[in-house]
């Protein structure tokens, strides 16, 4: 199957895209780049975030038409944050070892439980974001909870109606169920 040439954005699309962010577009992209890498305290969020815009502009990144542009744009902050904390892994001899920074503003690090349960919620974040990966309505609703966004801010950062946000809100809660019986929250 070959590629349409309608089906992406061209270059300049995305730098105008790029260009016409907000401000408050920025911090909120910024403080996904810090989710995606928060246990990680020697990738810079600031580097995932010019990373990811250099493969955008550079076309190794490629905006599909069909997708919102701020979907878009997480979607490959996380990318460029799988790849860099993999790296770090691999420089560190880690494997498949959690590297926590204590970057809370505590004097030292996190007791034990605090830990685990870090651990734990980015784990079942990565679970639940992996379950809906091709559903760019109910990957808004979970990246807005986790930048702390009320429904109606959702569906304004996002562009989606009511009744679409209440139609994904729907099928989380149904993919929720099924995949995680006994519950998800710890």
């Amino acid at each position: 199957m070959g590629e349409t040439p309608d089906e992406f954005a061209s270059p300049a699309d995305v730098e105008q895209a790029i260009r016409g962010l907000r401000d408050e577009d920025w911090l909120r992209l910024e403080k996904a780049a810090s989710y995606h890498v928060y246990r990680y305290s020697s990738i810079n969020p600031k580097e995932v975030l010019a990373e990811a815009v250099s493969r955008m502009l550079g076309g190794e990144r490629r905006w599909p038409r069909d997708v919102n542009f701020n979907t878009y744009f997480r979607n490959v902050l996380r990318s460029v944050a799988d790849e860099l904390r993999n790296k770090e892994k691999e420089r560190l001899g880690l494997g498949t070892t959690v590297l926590v920074a204590f970057d809370d503003g505590q004097d030292g690090p996190p007791d034990g439980r605090d830990l685990v349960q870090q651990v734990e919620h980015q784990e079942t974040i990565e679970q639940i974001w992996g379950l809906f990966s091709d559903d760019e309505q109910v990957q808004s609703l979970v990246l807005g909870a986790e930048e702390g966004m009320t429904a109606i801010e959702v569906q304004k950062e996002f562009n989606l109606s009511g009744a679409e946000y209440d139609a994904a809100r729907k099928r989380l809660d149904r993919g929720l169920k099924k995949h995680f019986p006994k519950g998800w929250r710890s």
